[in-house]
């Protein structure tokens, strides 16, 4: 007698259940919450973190951005102060982004370069096929394994030509879904740029102001003890400066420190009068 197995029959919806199903793709709010919360990092890092440098905090919100658009490898921040110095990347993700906008800034041609000229956007599908950059493809081609590339101009407070670009390996990554991210990723980064100029303004300002403090305060030293007018006293304090190749505030601090004007260039090698006496 033969004995036969009865195939068992699952409910669709059990099957469906049993199935393993794929991630989803990420959508435009979860990438838009990704860029909200890499701006309020990095406003607090520019506001309480007096140890972040703008290459670090920009590094960081770009490597936000990069996790905010699926299928992106790395990112860059591309700036040119004025048209007569060449352009640099200001802050990179990683080495693959920083050596191909190397590239770019090589064969004098690329997306990024071309972002800069002021065109909105600039969108590589494949750039083994693009016929755009000849020099730049054909020198990428073993050198490189970007493939498709985001590019668009960013706007700051300054004068100064910037792009953020958004390099991918696999072709045709980015599609028309990534743009409206894309752009603002691009307003995000160009509020982060007026932000850190803003700060480094502010702490020029303040340095600034601490000298002319400290200048003033020699001046009055030697207005007191030497009867020198406020305009020779300037004038004493700057033929000093010049005489002995140091900075103003150097010898105002020498002033305000002994009492009495410099005569000879303080030695890497010679200890102070005080450490002297000290020792």
């Amino acid at each position: 007698m033969t004995s036969s197995v009865e195939s068992t029959t699952f409910p669709p919806r059990l099957v469906t259940a049993l199935m393993p199903t794929a991630q989803p793709e990420p959508t435009l709010a979860d990438t838009e919450y990704l860029l909200t919360v890499a701006i309020a990092q990095i406003t607090h890092n520019l506001a309480g973190g007096a140890s972040v440098t703008g290459e670090q905090a920009m590094a960081a919100l770009l490597g936000r951005i990069v996790e905010a658009l699926p299928g992106t490898r790395g990112a860059s921040l591309t700036i040119q102060p004025h048209a007569q110095k060449p352009p640099t990347t200001h802050a990179a993700t990683e080495q693959l982004a920083l050596d191909f906008d190397q590239l770019q800034y090589g064969t004098g041609q690329g997306p990024c370069l071309t972002a800069l000229g002021g065109v909105e956007l600039v969108q590589v599908d494949d750039l083994a096929t693009d016929d755009r950059w000849p020099n730049l493809s054909r020198h990428a081609r073993d050198r490189s394994p970007i493939r498709a590339v985001l590019s668009m101009q960013v706007t700051a407070s300054d004068c100064s030509a910037q792009s953020l670009n958004l390099y991918a390996e696999r072709p045709a990554t980015f599609t028309t879904c990534h743009r409206p991210t894309a752009y603002l990723a691009a307003a995000t980064v160009g509020l982060a740029l007026t932000a850190l100029r803003q700060r480094d303004r502010a702490d020029h300002l303040r340095v600034a102001l601490d000298t002319n403090r400290q200048i003033g305060a020699a001046m009055g030293i030697l207005m007191a003890r030497h009867r020198f007018s406020y305009e020779n006293a300037f004038t004493a304090l700057r033929v000093t400066s010049q005489h002995l190749h140091r900075k103003l505030r150097d010898v105002a601090d020498e002033v305000v420190f002994t009492g009495v004007l410099p005569t000879k260039p303080r030695r890497r090698s010679e200890p102070d009068e005080q450490e002297a006496t000290l020792g």
